[in-house]
């Protein structure tokens, strides 16, 4: 017998001619999964969740359809959207202030890891507050509403976070309002860092860059005593 995975259901015996093995691939089971392709089985429950938000945001727009989609109901909600974002997310934090605090050491990698953190999260923030701001003017007619414009404004009145903000932030699955609660948690996680200096403990997944914290804890020790970074491991 040849297994194709390690489910007992799918095995293929041995032939010398081909019409069995034929036979035997029609009679594979029909439902396939996520373990033929050794992956676990919650795939699957992954999977379903995305079709059942996929389904219900479908929904949910033809339902706001039907109460007469105007274009000053989607500004009142994108009003609201901008209003939530500005109580929680900060426009921007002073790098020229950071820096100055936090200066480039060879002994310490952290202040260098901090400051390219700051700078991604910058990047995200600016495109967010301007996003949203070209979003707001363009249903108010004070910009031209473009299909761009109008696509991301969809996304947010349908409580998703938009595909532009994904692409240029940390991997998230987050709907939009739990996404800027997490960004949110994360700024407040940097700003304690800033105004208190390299913590003791830290939220690993608040980084863009995961690796570049783990290798810049490596590099530290190696600095310290004296030994080759290629040989360190996390034990």
């Amino acid at each position: 017998k040849y297994k194709i995975n390690d489910l007992d259901e799918f095995t293929i015996d041995f032939h010398e001619n081909y019409e069995p093995y034929f036979e035997r691939f029609e009679n594979l089971p029909d439902e396939e999964t996520p373990e033929i392709l050794g992956l676990h089985k919650n795939t699957l429950l992954r999977k379903q969740i995305d079709e059942g938000n996929q389904l219900i945001n479908s929904l949910s727009s033809m339902e706001k359809g039907s109460e007469g989609n105007t274009i000053q109901m989607k500004l009142t909600i994108l009003e609201g959207i901008k209003s939530l974002i500005e109580e929680k997310l900060i426009k921007e934090f002073n790098i020229d202030e950071i820096k100055k605090k936090f200066p480039l050491k060879y002994e310490d990698c952290m202040n260098s890891i901090l400051i390219q953190e700051i700078m991604r999260y910058n990047n995200l923030l600016s495109l967010v507050f301007q996003s949203l701001e070209d979003s707001v003017k363009s249903f108010m007619g004070h910009l031209p509403l473009t299909d761009e414009i109008e696509a991301m404004s969809n996304e947010m009145i349908q409580g998703k976070t938009p595909e532009n903000w994904i692409r240029a932030s940390y991997p998230s699955r987050k709907p939009l309002k739990s996404w800027i609660n997490d960004l949110s948690n994360r700024i407040k996680f940097f700003q304690e860092w800033i105004d208190n200096g390299t913590p003791i403990k830290f939220w690993l997944s608040a980084f863009f860059f995961t690796q570049s914290f783990l290798t810049g804890i490596k590099q530290n020790y190696a600095r310290k005593y004296k030994k080759s970074i290629d040989r360190l491991e996390f034990d």
